[in-house]
């Protein structure tokens, strides 16, 4: 059916159908529609301008297209395409328009039934153009290049944001001439240009009239003529020569060498353009003249050509270097008694395959020189050898270090030791150990039978204890094992054992401990750590997560936040725990208590006995004492005077309340810095972050370093600060050498080069350069001592030649040269060391006190001796001195060393030495025997943190040289305030040589007189004691009155009196400082009597020297409860009167409070006493050094330092050994002795000695 007028609106049509029976629809269709007669209804338009496009907006009632019709008039001259989606909200942008325009335009719009509506005229401007355009070269040459003629082509283009490229006009000018008229010529050749440096600068102009303020500039150089070269020399060694030129401008280097003026070589041409030139002849003979000259090119290829020169080379005196290229591996094993080497060699002038060499095993002679490079060798013992090889060269130069590869020979398997193989086996695992008699491999074969079948993994490892885990193993099962060890050679195989695996049961994790800070901050980083426990009773297998969340309360719920999550593997034993720790950033959260809740076992996968404790809470309180926060603090910057610097910080609100009236200072800021920020709102919501822009400029160099700052305040009070660390780069020249420092060898008789450049990192050029060295014969320049000028970021090189004559003093030289300038300068220090290649040999005589007084005169067997550089401490030369005592090499290369000899329980030599070629240097080391050692043990007690301590004397008896003890060696002497305690000790020569002259001499202690009642003892017999009582009194209380005769004699006794007589005008004796003294003035209980000190004479430089080894007290507190006893009556009341006293010594209660409990003591405590030994600093010395070189006028070269003289071991006269020196000590001699029971190690068993080892529970 159609429908005519109808009406617009909403209308509804409903249709509905009947039988032929007159039965009807009761519920007919139904169809509702709107019928729209008028156009679309436009509202809204609005404009968004900018400077070449526009931004068209508006809504229609009913969907439509889109499109804009404008122009400059309301003709409407243009329009945008039709967009054809049908929207209720349109935008149209229309872009190409001329800037500083005005524009009418109007909006059309069309339904979907094809009625149109237009909007009434609207007009927008465009802002005008005020952007400059940019200018760029497209061609010609580089900035910096070369022009080879008198014309050259230059091509230029540009851009602008409103005017198109085609529009652009340009100018320019050249050098310091006038612009040009602009026009749109984009290329344009130059005639008639002069020879020199030129410059072409360009810049656009747009139709705006803007024009380019940075032009684009090209400068370049016009060469019309060849350079020419000057001042060529040569320097020659034995085979190589460096040969150096200068040319007049930019140049290539090359040069044409030869044993002819033919010439018939020449090098590869080095294509750099310098004026300085440097080239190395490489490959050449010694001792032969060649002939040579040198040619350079300048970028225009016009080439200048030097005269002809000739150079000799010098004789070959270097020798070459050898290597061990296959064989046993360095320290390795040879699995047989046939082993096979190769070697090869290399020299500077030789070929390789005209060296020879000669090589040894052992203790054999050196081979016959030979060409072979490869060898076998048979029939080699088991056990430790060494192979060394050396190469000589065509002339005769042999390897004065030869190279040496010690091995193994190893015949024989490893062992098990018996009855270490156990097995530790769980329900899945089994852990088996053992140990072997060396160093080898570990592998168990295990299985159910006796065939095994399966392996675990090879520990490569060498070691002589072994664990081996087994894991997927079956529950109570019994297995059969073996363990396997190789010590790379052969292979040892247990016997059959076996284990039976546990029933299986399950495990139970939980956490022990979570542990990280009580308080933080939102988003900060917290270190979190735990620990989880395997509870058991079973075993823990396969893996599962640990999970870590935070929470608002102690409770694991849905709504916690999962800050960190992680898997770990099994097995984990019982009762084992792991740990774990993680770095974790807290959440935004405000001001308050929350809690970190760990979970163990988070998926459930671990089948557990308790699945209720894998939960461990810890709470945390976020604080927020400085909420309004500047990140970074600090900002460096590196200004270039008028030369802006951008760059951003943050700035964050971490608290839970809004902050207000943000204002922003600059402070700090010197008149030449222009410091700004921008970004800064008023007000910041809690938990919110902005992030601040700056901008910092240097106006000029007026102040070149500076700490501006900027604060932010709230009406809070909140405040936060960012300083700026600004450093301007003043335009200026900056020199640095290259290295900054020259330091290595120079080979006597030999020349050799050193060279660093010179960099000018300034911001101008450094000019009139001249380069001052010292004055010295074997020192001079290769390179020309005008350096002229080094422009910015340009380097200069300085080369020097060092040529010491044959006999010139080993050792350093040191001083610097200098570059000195109009408008800069630079030292540059060096150190050249002298060295020698010559070969001379050292002999060393390895003595101590048996060598002197035992009938058959032994050295010393096995005594370590090493040669160290004596400038750098580099080991050089090391070995042992064999069975006679004697270590000989007679291939050490002439030089300074530091020699060391030193041997088990003996003491050690050390002296300078200087080994001179052609001869063997002959030592006699005296190493002093230890006659007496102490041993320390602590052994915990079932007290916590209380332990006894144990001291050990062992010292030899019987021997034929001094052993002088003293004892007890372990001493508290109990002194009451205003009198004078009396201790003794029992002095015992244990050796079968008398101590003569024997003294007791205490030094001066800061609190206490102490003094021997008995000084001069005199001679000591062998195997006899005598017992001497020593006076303690505090300082504070007086000088010791009443000594008998042989104790007012002393040098103590005289130090008393010296104290006393300074005193005298107060009355009252002078106090020593320091120490372990108390307040008030009161001695510390801890400055204990300081034991004897052992002496022994030896020679050095010519004099009769001492060393003294003391030997400290150990307090004993049995010494001090006697005392406190003795005094009160009640050792427990001494206890609480002594500890309750206001100026009492806290080592007192650190020693005696444990036992006011019946515990131990803990010595610690009294080891940090101030008196106590060891607990402080004590000692003096002499110290001392010094320099050379430097001085002469500003900026001139130092004068040079040479090496130090060398003090070595010379005779000493015997007539001036000490009589009488500090300590208990005497000198040796023999004593005869009836024969004794050898009971001692062979070296002291071989003349009746014998050990004596005394043990004392020194705190019971």
């Amino acid at each position: 059916v159609s429908l005519n007028s109808l009406t617009s609106g909403l209308h509804t049509f409903e249709v509905k159908a009947r039988d032929v029976s007159g039965n009807e629809d009761t519920t007919p269709a139904i169809r509702t529609f709107t019928l729209r007669l008028d156009p679309p209804v436009i509202t809204n338009v609005q404009s968004s301008v900018a400077q070449m496009q526009c931004t068209i907006t508006w809504t229609t009632d009913v969907p439509c297209s889109s499109q804009v019709l404008y122009g400059e008039t309301a003709d409407y001259v243009s329009q945008s395409p039709l967009y054809g989606s049908l929207v209720t909200s349109h935008s149209v942008v229309l872009s190409g328009l001329s800037p500083g325009t005005t524009y009418h335009y109007a909006v059309r719009s069309k339904d979907s039934c094809g009625r149109e509506a237009v909007s009434d005229d609207q007009v927008f401007t465009t802002p005008p153009d005020t952007g400059e355009p940019n200018t760029w070269f497209t061609s010609g040459p580089a900035d910096g290049g070369l022009v080879c003629s008198t014309s050259q082509q230059f091509c230029w283009s540009g851009s602008d944001t409103a005017t198109p490229t085609s529009q652009l006009t340009y100018s320019y000018k050249l050098d310091t001439g006038s612009w040009s008229t602009p026009t749109a010529e984009t290329c344009r050749t130059f005639t008639a240009l002069t020879e020199g440096t030129h410059t072409l600068y360009v810049r656009a102009h747009d139709t705006s009239g803007n024009v380019d303020s940075t032009p684009a500039q090209r400068t370049f150089r016009v060469d019309l003529s060849t350079g020419t070269v000057s001042n060529v020399n040569a320097v020659a060694g034995s085979t190589e020569a460096t040969v150096v030129w200068r040319t007049s401008e930019p140049m290539d280097s090359q040069v044409e060498y030869g044993t002819t003026a033919s010439y018939g070589s020449v090098t590869p041409p080095n294509p750099s353009l310098v004026t300085d030139h440097t080239v190395v002849i490489p490959n050449l003979l010694p001792e032969t003249t060649y002939h040579y000259r040198v040619r350079s090119r300048d970028g225009c290829g016009r080439e200048a050509i030097s005269a002809g020169y000739t150079f000799t080379t010098k004789a070959d005196k270097t020798a070459p270097q050898t290597i061990i290229t296959s064989g046993p591996p360095a320290n390795g094993k040879a699995c047989s008694t046939t082993v096979d080497f190769c070697w090869s060699g290399n020299d500077d002038a030789t070929p390789i395959a005209e060296l020879v060499y000669s090589y040894k095993v052992d203790d054999q002679p050196w081979s016959e020189w030979t060409a072979e490079v490869c060898r076998q060798f048979t029939n080699l013992a088991e056990g430790l050898h060494t192979f060394m090889v050396k190469a000589k060269d065509s002339v005769g130069n042999e390897d004065v270090s030869p190279a040496v590869r010690y091995f193994y020979v190893d015949l024989t398997p490893p062992t098990i030791s018996e009855g270490s193989i156990t097995a530790s086996p769980r329900q899945t695992t089994c852990i088996i150990n053992w140990r072997t008699g060396e160093p080898a491999t570990a592998q168990v074969e295990y299985g159910p039978t006796t065939a095994y079948g399966k392996f675990s993994a090879v520990d490569s490892n060498m070691l002589s204890v072994h664990k081996v885990t087994i894991s997927g193993l079956t529950p109570e099962t019994t297995y059969h094992y073996r363990v396997r060890s190789s010590d790379g050679c052969q292979e040892v195989i247990s016997e059959d054992y076996t284990f039976t695996t546990t029933a299986i049961q399950p495990p139970n994790l939980r956490p022990t401990q979570l542990t990280l800070p009580i308080t933080t901050s939102a988003h900060s980083m917290v270190k979190m750590s735990w620990v989880v426990q395997n509870a058991g009773p079973g075993d823990a297998d396969g893996s599962w997560t640990d999970k870590l969340y935070f929470s608002e309360d102690d409770v694991l719920d849905e709504q916690d936040i999962l800050l960190w999550q992680g898997s770990t593997s099994g097995p984990l034993p019982v009762p084992y725990t792991y740990s774990k720790q993680a770095d974790i950033e807290m959440p935004m959260k405000p001001v308050g208590l929350y809690y970190v809740i760990l979970k163990t076992d988070a998926g459930s996968t671990v089948q557990e006995t308790n699945e209720l404790d894998n939960v461990l809470a810890q709470p945390v309180t976020f604080t927020a004492d400085k909420p309004l926060i500047a990140a970074p603090g600090s900002i460096a910057v590196r200004l270039d005077p008028q030369v802006a610097a951008y760059g951003q910080f943050d700035l964050s609100n971490i608290g839970s309340a809004e902050l207000t009236g943000i204002s922003v200072a600059i402070v700090d800021a010197p008149g030449n810095i222009n410091l700004s920020v921008s970004n800064v709102t008023p007000t910041m919501s809690p938990l919110t972050n902005r992030r601040i822009s700056y901008q910092v400029t240097a106006i000029d160099e007026s102040v070149l370093t500076a700490s501006p700052k900027v604060v932010f305040t709230t009406n809070e009070g909140a405040s936060a600060t960012v300083t700026f660390e600004l450093t301007v780069r003043p335009r200026q020249p900056k020199l640095v050498a290259n290295p900054g420092y020259l330091a290595g060898p120079m080979i006597r008789g030999k020349q050799t080069f050193y060279e660093c450049e010179i960099v000018n990192q300034g911001g101008v050029p450094a000019n009139d350069l001249r380069v001052l060295v010292p004055t010295a014969t074997w020192l001079s320049l290769v390179t020309p001592a005008d350096l002229g000028s080094i422009g910015p970021g340009e380097k200069k090189t300085v080369s020097l030649s060092l040529m010491p004559p044959s006999d010139m003093p080993l050792g350093d030289y040191t001083s610097n040269f200098v570059i000195v300038g109009t408008n800069a300068n630079l030292s540059v220090g060096f150190r050249f060391t002298c060295v020698s290649t010559q070969i001379g040999g050292l002999k060393v005589y390895a003595e101590d006190e048996f060598t002197a007084f035992a009938e058959d005169h032994p050295y010393v067997s096995g005594a370590k001796v090493t040669l160290k550089d004596y400038t750098t401490g580099e080991l050089k030369y090391e070995g042992t001195t064999g069975p006679d005592g004697i270590w000989l090499n007679e291939n050490i290369i002439e030089a300074n060393y530091y020699l060391e000899v030193t041997a088990e329980k003996h003491g050690t030599y050390r002296s300078p030495i200087q080994i001179v070629a052609g001869q063997t240097k002959e030592v006699h080391a005296f190493i002093p025997r230890q006659l007496v050692t102490y041993k320390w043990t602590v052994e915990p007690i079932m007290i916590e943190d209380k332990y006894r301590v144990v001291l050990e004397a062992t010292f030899e008896t019987h021997v034929p040289a001094p052993v002088v003890t003293i004892e007890p060696r372990t001493q508290i002497a109990p002194v009451v305030e205003g009198q004078t305690a009396v201790n003794y000790i029992t002095i015992t020569n244990h050796g079968l040589i008398s101590a003569h002259d024997v003294e007791v001499r205490i030094g001066d202690t800061a609190n206490w007189y102490v003094t021997p009642g008995i000084r001069n003892i005199g001679e000591l017999p062998a195997m006899t004691s005598v017992r001497v009582p020593i006076y303690i009194r505090a300082k504070s209380d007086g000088p010791i009155t009443d000594l008998p005769d042989v104790a007012t004699s002393t040098l103590a006794a005289q130090a008393v009196a010296s104290a006393a007589a300074a005193s005298a005008p107060t009355a009252n004796l002078k106090e020593g400082g320091g120490g372990g003294q108390t307040g008030g003035g009161q001695p510390s209980l801890c400055d204990i009597l300081n034991g004897a000190v052992v002496h022994i004479v030896y020679c050095s430089g010519g004099q009769w020297k001492t060393a003294d080894f003391s030997l400290s007290p150990i307090l004993m507190l049995l010494n001090l409860l006697d005392a406190l006893g003795c005094l009160t009556g009640n050792i427990q009341s001494c206890l609480s009167l002594a500890c309750g006293l206001a100026q009492v010594d806290p080592c007192i209660c650190a020693l005696i409070d444990p036992l006011s409990v019946g515990g131990a003591v803990n010595i610690a405590q009294c080891l940090a006493c101030h008196g106590f030994p060891g607990a402080g600093g004590g000692g003096g010395g002499a110290g001392g050094g010094g320099g050379g070189g430097g001085g002469g006028v500003t900026w001139g070269p130092g004068g040079i330092s040479g090496p130090a003289s060398i003090e070595e071991e010379v005779p000493c006269d015997p007539a001036t050994r000490p009589q009488s020196l500090f300590g208990v000590f005497g000198e040796f001699a023999p004593n005869p002795v009836s024969t004794v029971t050898i009971t001692s190690p062979p070296d002291i068993a071989k003349y009746g000695g014998k050990l004596v080892r005394h043990r004392v529970n020194v705190l019971p």
